[in-house]
């Protein structure tokens, strides 16, 4: 077996008023003693291990294993009365136990003898971070001796080495498919060490074997790859799992969106799965620019994240691929509230006395209606995410899945009703589905969803300037999509994984969609505009989309994997129907030296026009064909063995097919930027997006670990035979970040640093005959915004109280409060002289926003 563990209680905190905080920490700092709750009458006769469950479900924070506690060893003597931690060490020294506390945790283990050298006394934890990837074989040795057995602990992948003694070793940890960590560690009398390491894979047992070149493993317990702990860990606005991937290399997003680019696309090119499902707009505030995502980062064990070349298992997107699996319970009952500047939230899970059965049950409420200036509005929104697993067999696995989020929103810009500004909208959305996994024989598996989801969505939203503009809109839509997918997996054939399955889903959608605007003055005058301007859209549109893949992951040679794969796709609620779209893909992986490995990818990305995302706002009533992109990407990595990385890659995206899209010259944080003057319809022919990724971290087993990526870039759309940038073109990005940790203390520090998004320039004219003035809009794109840039910090501290773990953080987001430009408004003003000069106010992306927060762990 490989020795690994898990570390328990890992959750960071939320946010909170800071009156709050202090008193929560006066009141319960002085509550780090020994006393638990009520502990049962009589212990005496009781078997050990009985006892042990007992106190674990009622929320004592226990770790043992049955190697130690047998079901032989029974309390013979009736402890002193006291507190449980005090009773269960009097018992457990009676059987020549002890129990020690790390980390918040207590740790049953052997009671140390008398020592005839005093050099016996060292334990050892070896943590391995992506144990569920691992096969079920492996092991682990210390200086060139095997270490088995090791003691497991409670949770899988969790192991523990006690009785070394004082000295140097050499750790060694491998297993069959993946490379071989080899670690020097330093143990000193008494001490209690812990080691993490991530294994990663080499093309031995093809199964394990990843050869697409953008796939990041995120599972990783370092602070710059986004597992749960790393999500909450990092700095990022209300501990967003989506939103956190915009600190990977290629990524580009200004902050204020959960939404990101990747490489170059436009952000609605991603597609996010959770527990097997594509979610449909899983997004709160969905009508002001998508701010944070419906996912509770607490209930999902991390984000795995292609932003390219991605496998045909997954298609009809044409950038990027976002996985989300939800977190297993490692405790028969926990419980977690947070509460914060963002939001209230509690976490439920646990697991039946025979593992049987499993759930979880996660739900936040918004808390910013509370803290947000009154003219800026109230955004009121919930989500809820259950799950509940049930173990059919030793080989079958039947989920039973529910998310449902709630929006209230209302954003106020100018609350004057002389110059109202207002924006109202409602959106439900529930996803329900059915996730069964199946290993039929040790080589055949299968994964099957059945799947309902539905979002509904009204917004209403007007602007009365009397100077500029007045308009009004009004818009409904709801989609229906009920959903079957299968996925096959075939490892029977020497040196191939065979992958194979189909999805199918039954849609409908209504819209209705109305807007008027009257531009006065200068906005009357921006060349093009219709003034007034009257817009109306119904569609009921409805139909099916059927999907079909085929891949094959080859050994060719020992150091040499292949990946072969080919996908269908057709979709006939669209009027026309178009053309079905086949897209085939090949990955190649090849290990160079121990320490070495290339990846090269092609790939052809379709990528339809969901039944929801009609553009009725535009007046557009029919769909537009399927979009079209090809992908080449080379990448080479180098991993050391004193935890250093380095990863190179270069891409190459060719947009060949695709459709028009509607964008604001100007204005992009517009109130309702359909109806703005700016507002402006783009036709490209192609596109183009190629860029250098350059990515070194380290990840040792110091307090300290970091990691910084540089990026050169540049996405263009070929408009009317002129190369035009696209809108979140970013020539240089640099990001880069610092973990720290030491007892119950955390520090993170993170950077973002890119080139400034281009803009569109804007001039004053003059017409003489009509005495009018009037705005003439340079080359699109061909200005550029100062340089975006953002520090962010995170301090957290845990804190063991009477009943379970405090923890409790503070973080700053754009700590230099950088003004970092999105966009401007233009407006003529008169000047002293009589003359009329052009007026530019530029708005900014996030300014700084602290957030201070709690959570509690029982």
């Amino acid at each position: 077996m490989v020795h690994a563990v898990i570390r328990y209680g890992t959750h960071r905190l939320r946010y909170l008023p800071v009156a709050l905080l202090c008193f929560v920490f006066f009141l319960c700092c002085p509550l780090q003693a020994e006393e638990e709750s009520e502990t049962p009458d009589r212990w005496q006769g009781r078997r050990i291990t009985d006892l042990l469950q007992e106190l674990s479900a009622g929320g004592l924070p226990l770790v043992y294993t049955s190697n130690l506690v047998g079901p032989d060893l029974i309390v013979q003597q009736e402890p002193a009365p006291a507190g449980q931690i005090a009773r269960l060490r009097e018992v457990l020294q009676a059987n020549g136990l002890d129990l020690q506390q790390l980390d918040g945790l207590y740790l049953v283990v052997r009671a140390p003898d008398v020592p005839t050298e005093p050099d016996v006394t060292a334990t050892l934890f070896v943590i391995i971070s992506n144990y569920r990837e691992l096969p079920a074989q492996g092991l682990v040795s210390i200086s060139g001796k095997p270490a088995l057995p090791a003691e497991q602990l409670t949770a899988p992948g969790s192991y523990r080495f006690d009785g070394l003694k004082i000295g140097h070793y050499e750790i060694e940890i491998g297993t069959a498919g993946y490379r071989t960590e080899r670690h020097q560690i330093e143990l000193a009398d008494g001490q209690v060490r812990r080691m993490t390491v991530e294994l990663q894979f080499v093309p031995a047992q093809l199964e394990q074997v990843s050869v697409s070149a953008s796939r990041y493993i995120l599972f990783s317990n370092s602070q710059f790859f986004i597992d749960q702990r790393a999500i909450q860990a990092l700095p990022d606005l209300g501990e967003d799992p989506v939103r956190s991937v915009q600190r990977l290399p290629g990524a580009a997003a200004g902050g204020l969106s959960s939404r990101s680019h990747f490489r170059g696309g436009e952000s609605d090119e991603n597609t996010i799965y959770l527990n097997g499902l594509r979610l449909l707009d899983p997004f709160h505030i969905r009508n002001f620019h998508n701010i944070f995502s419906t996912i509770d980062a607490r209930a999902i064990a991390g984000v795995e994240t292609y932003t390219g070349g991605f496998p045909a298992l997954y298609g009809d997107s044409m950038s990027g691929v976002l996985l989300l699996d939800s977190q297993r319970p490692d405790r028969p009952r926990q419980t977690e509230l947070g509460l914060s500047i963002y939001n209230t939230s509690a976490l439920f899970s646990g697991f039946s006395a025979g593992g049987e059965v499993d759930w979880l049950v996660s739900a936040r409420r918004s808390n910013l209606e509370y803290f947000l200036p009154d003219d800026l509005g109230t955004p009121r929104y919930f989500d809820v995410f259950t799950e509940i697993g049930i173990n059919l067999s030793d080989t079958s696995r039947l989920s039973v899945n529910g998310l449902y989020a709630d929006d209230q929103i209302e954003v106020v810009l100018e609350s004057d009703p002389a110059e109202l500004e207002r924006s109202i909208s409602g959106t439900h959305n529930l996803n329900v589905w059915l996730l069964l996994e199946t290993d039929w024989t040790p080589e055949l598996a299968s994964a099957s969803v059945v799947s309902y989801s539905r979002i509904e969505n009204s917004h209403t939203a007007e602007v009365n300037d009397a100077d500029q503009m007045i308009a009004a809109t009004d818009n409904d839509r709801d989609a229906d999509v009920f959903g079957l997918a299968l996925d096959w997996r075939y490892e029977g054939i020497s040196g191939h994984l065979l992958r194979w399955g189909f999805a199918f889903t039954r849609q409908k959608a209504d819209y209705y969609f109305r807007s008027a605007a009257e531009y006065v003055s200068f906005y009357a005058n921006y060349p093009g505009v219709e003034n007034p301007t009257l817009t109306a859209v119904d569609a009921a549109p409805a139909g099916n989309t059927y999907s079909l893949f085929i891949s094959d992951r080859w050994n060719l040679l020992p150091a040499t994997a292949l990946e072969l794969g080919l996908r269908w796709d057709r979709q006939t609620y669209t009027d026309p129907v178009f053309d079905d779209q086949f897209s085939p893909r090949v990955s190649l992986l090849q290990d160079i030296g121990p320490d070495i490995d290339l990846r090269l990818t092609w790939g052809r990305y379709y990528q339809s026009q969901a039944i929801q995302q009609l553009q009725v706002e535009d007046g557009v009533s029919n769909f537009n064909p399927p979009q079209r992109a090809n992908h080449w990407i080379a990448g080479l990595q180098y991993r050391s063995q004193d935890g250093y990385r380095l990863r190179l890659e270069a891409y190459f995206k060719n947009y060949d097919r695709m459709s028009p899209r509607f964008e604001n010259l100007f204005d992009s944080l517009a109130l309702i930027p359909e109806t703005e003057p700016d507002r402006v319809r783009l036709d490209p022919v192609s596109a183009r997006a190629k860029g250098i990724e350059a990515t070194l971290e380290y990840r040792g087993d110091s307090e300290v670990n970091w990691w910084a990526t540089m990026t050169v870039s540049r996405a263009t759309d070929l408009i009317n035979g002129v190369n035009q940038k696209r809108s979140w073109d970013q020539l240089y990005a640099l990001q880069g970040g610092i973990a720290w940790e030491r007892g119950p203390w955390e520090v993170g520090v993170a950077l973002n640093l890119h080139t400034g998004w281009p803009i569109t320039g804007l001039t004053l004219g003059y017409d003489e005959e009509d005495d009018e003035y009037f705005p003439i809009p340079g080359p699109r794109n061909a200005e550029q915004l100062n340089t975006y840039g953002s520090l962010d910090f995170r301090v957290s501290r845990d804190f063991q109280v009477k009943k379970g773990q405090l923890s409790a953080f503070f973080e700053v987001t754009n700590l230099t409060n950088h003004k970092n430009y999105c966009c401007a408004d233009y407006d003529t003003v008169e000047e002293e002289q009589g003359g009329v000069s052009l007026d530019a106010v530029y708005d900014n992306w996030l300014p700084i926003i602290p957030a201070i927060g709690i959570l509690w762990e029982f």
